[in-house]
């Protein structure tokens, strides 16, 4: 785990939030909630790599995790510590308010081993995404992925199992989304959820010598059908011609 010994603490109304890096990341995640599931209150926020970071998050009981982004700048996964807090903060200053979802979405698609999210976004953007098969995210169990688009119009949620049945949910930065934070705190937008959605199976490949000895059994059937009492020149036409039909009446 690249991210250790999580610590926070109160400074007035905000929440400081401190830990140690084992490795260099590239970026860090915030993520805070009203309840230990993250069912509640649940606000994401992107930062650079840094040691510790103070959030104004307003009054409540806060519960919080730190992810990494692992990968490269472009695509990667964002791997999560586990959930920290309590946290209570008691403040005349009320809790953030919960942004409108802004991310457009046209329509979707399954694809094979993946989901397709049409945006029509025609510009570089960053995409934060997750997948579960529980509908409610448990922090436990759900996969956590970004990927800088550069303006495909389109957000593939890939490595879905074609048997099972997802829930995805999508967002994108507020502000600037077409890069990530070098000296600011930038916010995630609330995420846009799309529930039971299933991937395509990959197509089963071609069996190139079946297909060859259905090429050549064609002209056998095809006489065999044409003639009432068909005669063989040797043994062996007769096993191709039993063999041919045993195919044809597998298919």
């Amino acid at each position: 785990m690249i991210v250790q010994n999580v610590r926070a603490y109160l400074n007035d109304s905000k929440i400081v939030m401190m830990w140690e890096l084992m490795d260099k990341p590239v970026a860090l995640s915030i993520q805070v909630a009203n309840d230990a599931d993250f069912t509640t209150g649940m606000r994401t926020f992107i930062i650079p790599v840094l040691p510790a970071v103070g959030l104004d998050i307003g009054a409540g009981t806060w519960y919080f995790r730190v992810g990494s982004w692992v990968g490269t700048e472009t695509i990667g996964k964002i791997l999560w510590t586990p959930v920290h807090g309590p946290v209570t903060i008691e403040s005349v200053k009320l809790a953030i308010r919960m942004p409108d979802v802004t991310l457009p979405v046209i329509h979707t698609s399954p694809i094979v081993n993946g989901y397709r999210i049409h945006t029509g976004i025609d510009k570089k953007t960053y995409y934060v995404y997750e997948h579960n098969t529980d509908s409610k995210f448990p922090p436990g169990s759900t996969v956590t992925r970004y990927i800088q688009d550069w303006g495909r119009g389109y957000l593939d949620v890939s490595d879905l199992n074609p048997g099972l049945t997802y829930s995805i949910r999508v967002a994108t930065f507020m502000g600037d989304r077409s890069a990530l934070p070098k000296e600011s705190v930038v916010r995630v937008e609330p995420f846009r959820t799309f529930h039971g959605k299933k991937a395509t199976k990959p197509a089963k490949p071609v069996d190139e010598t079946a297909r060859a000895q259905n090429r050549a059994a064609d002209p056998i059937l095809r006489e065999a059908q044409m003639k009432q009492n068909m005669r063989f020149a040797s043994h062996g036409d007769y096993l191709r011609y039993m063999a041919a039909k045993t195919r044809a009446e597998e298919h």
